[in-house]
């Protein structure tokens, strides 16, 4: 029997799978080469959320002064 060959989107995911559930039973992913260890490494911590910056919550709270034209004059506290 001939074997089967897989898409490159197949072969990503099944090893995104094992990469999942080796992280889940704690144990350690192994790397070929540094780029990929990088790679790996970008993918966790965007799942994750380190690395983004944070919005600044002062700006949710603050209203626009508007003039009658419809431009921006200032801001102030809402």
């Amino acid at each position: 029997m001939a074997k089967r060959s897989y898409t490159a989107k197949e072969r990503k995911a099944y090893h995104m799978g094992r990469a999942y559930a080796a992280a889940k039973a704690g144990k350690r992913v192994n790397c070929p080469d540094s780029k990929s260890k990088q790679s790996f490494r970008n993918g966790v911590n965007s799942v994750r959320g380190k690395g983004k910056k944070q919005k600044s919550k002062a700006t949710g709270d603050m209203c626009f002064v508007v003039d009658e034209n419809g431009v921006v004059v200032g801001r102030m506290k809402c």
